[in-house]
């Protein structure tokens, strides 16, 4: 998992945040999702693919916005495949 591979898929959805923990969980969701639950001090993880990126901690999630995508899908996030 990286980034750019996270971003990618949740943009695909119409999401327009996505959202990295573990160093390869991807998760999907909105702008009022991310403001919720903040990033934590406590992305400290590499990504899994890429060592340079930080993908989230321990019960920590780092939240990436893409601007380029209106959402259009469902307020509830929904997981994607790492």
């Amino acid at each position: 998992m990286t980034v750019e591979t996270c971003t990618s898929y949740c943009s695909g959805l119409g999401y327009t945040v996505a959202g990295l923990e573990y160093g390869d969980e991807c998760y999907c969701g909105t702008l009022a999702q991310a403001k919720a639950a903040t990033t934590s001090a406590s992305c400290t993880m590499s990504c899994a693919a890429n060592s340079l990126e930080i993908c989230g901690g321990s019960n920590a999630i780092s939240w990436y916005y893409n601007s380029g995508i209106a959402s259009s899908a469902s307020s509830s996030a929904a997981a994607a495949a790492s």
